[in-house]
């Protein structure tokens, strides 16, 4: 009897487990032609620096040099059905979500990835921005350097 009920739940399981309707949701295979990064972002990097202020809080050889310092701190999920998204893509949809607050979702839409593929993005480029930056920016501190930067602040204040 055991046995029954566990093959019915199985059954069960199995029937109610959801089909991916795609493989790749039609909205997001027009990324290259559509999507903010091939589109208005590479226009304004190019053309408009103000603009590509406005939207990322940098100018764009800043946007350049922060690509190349992260890169390679980003996990590259490459395998031999999909190319993985470029690294300024996932930069770019991550510093636009942090500069203005939009949804995940409406960033999704935006740059033509999946929801959850921009849910995995941003941690993760923020994990590589930190990974990348803080031994530059954030050094380990121990009490004298703090006490030096507090000087320096000081004279600059008063």
């Amino acid at each position: 009897m055991q046995r029954k009920r566990t093959a019915l739940s199985l059954c069960q399981f199995v029937e109610k487990k959801k089909r991916r309707r795609w493989w790749v949701r039609p909205i997001n295979r027009t990324r290259s032609k559509e999507g903010h990064y091939d589109t208005i972002f590479a226009y304004m990097k190019d053309h408009d620096h103000e603009e590509f202020y406005e939207f990322t809080r940098m100018w764009p050889h800043k946007f350049e040099q922060l690509v190349e310092l992260v890169s390679p701190f980003l996990p590259n999920a490459q395998n031999c059905i999909r190319k993985p998204l470029p690294a300024g893509l996932r930069i770019a949809l991550t510093l636009s979500y942090l500069a203005h607050g939009n949804a995940v979702r409406t960033q999704s839409w935006d740059y033509r990835v999946g929801r959850s593929t921009a849910y995995k993005i941003i941690p993760e480029v923020c994990e590589a921005i930190w990974s990348a930056l803080h031994p530059t920016y954030l050094p380990d501190m121990n009490q004298e350097k703090w006490a030096k930067v507090a000087e320096e602040f000081y004279l600059k204040i008063f």
